[in-house]
Formats: C-alpha cells, sequence, structure tokens
C-alpha cells in the first residue's frame, strides 16, 4: 500500500504478505529501508483490521509534515476504508478522508494515473534483471522486498505529474472533465444538411474467370517434443515451403526461402533457450533454505527495523 503528498513526500510502503507470521527469511541482509512496514494476512488481501493498522501508520509518518491542522486523504472507495472505526480513528487525528466517486481512481487517483505504471515497469525490469541471473524460478517474499525497493525510486519524480495529471494539485478541474466531454456536439445531428444522394451506376457485366489450382500444403503437425522443433518438424516445414515455391509466383519466391529461414532460426533460438532455462532450474536457486521456517514471534505487523530487534533477541 502506498501514499504519496502533493508536497512530495512519500509515505513508507505498508507489504501485505500472504500468511499468519511474518518469517525471518523474508528480510532482504541489504534493504536500507527500515520503516517499511510487513502485515501478514490470511490471504494476502486487506480487510478492515489492516485498514486501520495502515491508518496509524499513515498517521505516525505524515502528522510531522502536515501544514495546518488537518490533513486531506484521498481514498478510491474500498469498503475497508469507510468502516466506523476507521472514521472515527480518522475524526480523532484530523485527518478528513475523502472517498473518490466509483470508477473514476483511472483519472482522479495520482497513484493510479502517474505513480503505478511507472512503478510496475520498473518492478519488471528488475524481475527480468533478477531472471537473467539466477534463471525463471518463483519469486518469493524476500526477492519482492528487493526488486520492490529498487522499483519504488520511480515514486518521487513521478508526484508531482500525477497530482497535475488529475487536476487535484494544482486545482483544474477543466483538465480531467474536457477529456470525459464527447468530441461530437449534441446538436450536431440536427444541424447536418441534407444532400442529394449520387447517381447509381449499373453494375458493368464482368466474365468470370476461373483460378488456378494451386495444391495444399501438407498441415504442420505438432512437435513430438513438445514446443521444441525436432527433424521430422524440420523435413515438414520444408515440405510445406517446397508446396509454396511450386505454387507462388516468381518474384515472391525468395520471400518463402527468408521466411522459412527465420522461422527455423526461430524454433531453434527457442530450443536453445528453454535448455539453458532448465540447466538453471536444476540448480538449487541461492539463497533458498530447505531448513525449518522461523517465525519472528507472534506479531501480525512489524516494520523491517523492529523485525531485525526480534530476530538479534532470538538468535542471542
Amino acid at each position: 500500500m502506498e501514499s504519496i503528498s502533493a508536497s512530495g513526500y512519500v509515505v513508507p510502503p505498508f507489504v501485505i504478505f500472504e500468511g499468519q507470521q511474518i518469517e525471518q527469511s523474508w528480510l532482504p541482509d541489504n534493504i536500507d529501508n527500515s520503516n517499511i512496514v510487513i502485515q501478514v494476512s490470511p490471504d494476502g488481501w486487506t480487510d478492515g483490521s489492516i485498514a486501520l493498522d495502515w491508518l496509524k501508520h499513515f498517521n505516525d509518518y505524515t502528522a510531522p509534515h502536515t501544514v495546518g491542522k488537518h490533513r486531506l486523504l484521498i481514498l478510491d472507495g474500498h469498503a475497508s476504508y469507510v468502516s466506523p472505526a476507521f472514521v472515527e480513528l480518522c475524526a480523532n487525528n484530523s485527518i478528513i478522508p475523502l472517498c473518490l466517486p466509483p470508477h473514476s481512481a483511472h483519472v482522479l487517483q495520482p497513484l493510479d494515473v502517474g505513480i503505478f505504471g511507472p512503478l510496475a515497469q520498473a518492478y519488471c525490469s528488475q524481475i527480468i534483471k533478477g531472471s537473467s541471473v539466477s534463471g525463471a524460478v518463483r519469486i518469493d517474499n524476500r526477492q519482492f522486498l528487493e526488486y520492490y525497493r529498487h522499483a519504488r525510486m520511480t515514486i518521487r519524480r513521478n508526484i508531482r505529474a500525477a497530482w497535475r495529471a488529475t487536476g487535484l494539485v494544482p486545482y483544474r478541474p477543466k483538465r480531467v472533465l474536457d477529456a470525459l466531454r464527447p468530441k461530437t456536439p449534441p446538436t450536431a445531428a440536427s444541424t447536418v444538411t441534407p444532400t442529394t444522394p449520387p447517381a447509381v451506376t449499373p453494375p458493368r457485366a464482368v466474365t468470370p474467370t476461373v483460378a488456378p489450382t494451386v495444391p495444399s500444403p501438407a498441415p504442420l503437425t505438432k512437435p513430438a517434443s513438445g514446443n521444441m522443433l525436432g527433424k521430422g518438424d524440420v523435413a515438414n516445414i520444408s515440405a510445406i515451403v517446397g508446396t509454396l515455391l511450386e505454387a507462388c509466383a516468381s518474384p515472391l519466391k525468395k520471400q518463402v526461402v527468408e521466411l522459412q529461414d527465420a522461422l527455423l532460426g526461430m524454433q531453434a533460438k527457442n530450443l536453445a533457450l528453454r535448455a539453458l532455462n532448465s540447466q538453471f532450474l536444476a540448480k538449487p536457486h541461492e539463497g533458498r533454505r530447505k531448513a525449518r521456517r522461523k517465525h519472528v514471534g507472534e506479531a501480525k505487523v512489524l516494520t523491517v527495523e523492529a523485525t531485525r530487534v526480534i530476530i538479534h533477541e532470538q538468535t542471542v
């Protein structure tokens, strides 16, 4: 869960993992933001209780940056944000919750408009970079925190553009309303000048011609080895190409041969990449321990700093 301020301040992230207890193996060794909060949930989704934990987290980090008395908290209208306990906690801390209209987050929510897109692209780039080193493996919670902390670097530089695109800061509602208005004026249909339809020319008689018969190429069967290309598949492709060369005009024969070479080249690369990836997967993934899971007490929500303190106390 992310929260940004129009002033440029970014609240430390509030990460929800599926589980019953926080595990020691989830924390990367080189994570540099000790204020990240880790929360566990039975299904990995937020609920009313988690929303209250996040609101306390939001209040602790935004109160020192408040100008004036009140803070305006813009929400997407999720059911967990409109519970009596959530509203009461907001009132007790001078926070004014403002829920956006339904189906409007894509134009009014700064995070959706200008933050989450670049953030997702940066996160995918981290996954690709990591997969090129360790192979295509399932991303665990430890890797997620490692990749996500790098991807979050895109947030701060996009904050002002995100608020500006929604027309909220600076306040320019016309920026959004103009984009939502229909492009054609409603009165356009009534002001159309009737025109005389063009004269219809009777069809001209055409002598039918018979197209030359083209032999049907043999169907391309599924490779016997899954998606990999075998000797029989090469012969099958060559047979189809030979049929096409007999049927097509001379100027197109060169292109047909080039198409055959390109197809065989792509299949060969696919075969090589699959073999290489199989070698990566055959090796035990570095950093994965088969030892018994070690939990960090019974707490459901902890900062990274508090989690490290508990781990240190358990190991002493």
